[in-house]
């Protein structure tokens, strides 16, 4: 069972765990307190560093599976701190299957995208 952990009152926005919901633990792996707060992750429709790979849905569009992820699940604090840091320079994403570049200075690795046809990739649930 996934850890919990108490944030002082001035922290308590960053994090929560929802061990009610019939979906917990919904992303194996995690190995500290389990952030519940980005159940649908702020980044699904931009490029980040999360593994993901790509599926076509029944209408023919391109969405992120991000049930590999546990970046924004594991640690109040830390996935807190990963999404604001990815946040800050949003990148949308085109479509295109994960592949890495260079990050950013101060920023995790980045994928490779393709400017040229962007299409907003949103998970589908």
């Amino acid at each position: 069972m996934a850890h919990t952990e108490q944030l002082p009152a001035e922290e308590a926005f960053k994090g929560f765990t929802n061990t009610d919901c019939p979906y917990f633990p919904c992303h194996p792996g995690v190995e500290r307190a389990f952030n519940c707060l980005f159940c649908y992750c702020p980044l699904n429709a931009y490029e980040c560093p999360g593994p993901y790979r790509v599926i076509t849905d029944r209408h023919g569009l391109r969405r992120k599976d991000c049930s590999a992820c546990t970046l924004p699940h594991d640690g109040y604090r830390e996935s807190w701190a990963f999404i604001q840091r990815w946040l800050r320079r949003p990148v949308p994403w085109d479509g295109s299957e994960q592949t890495r570049l260079p990050a950013p200075a101060g920023l995790p690795q980045r994928p490779s995208f393709s400017t040229a046809h962007c299409r907003m990739g949103m998970a589908g649930r």
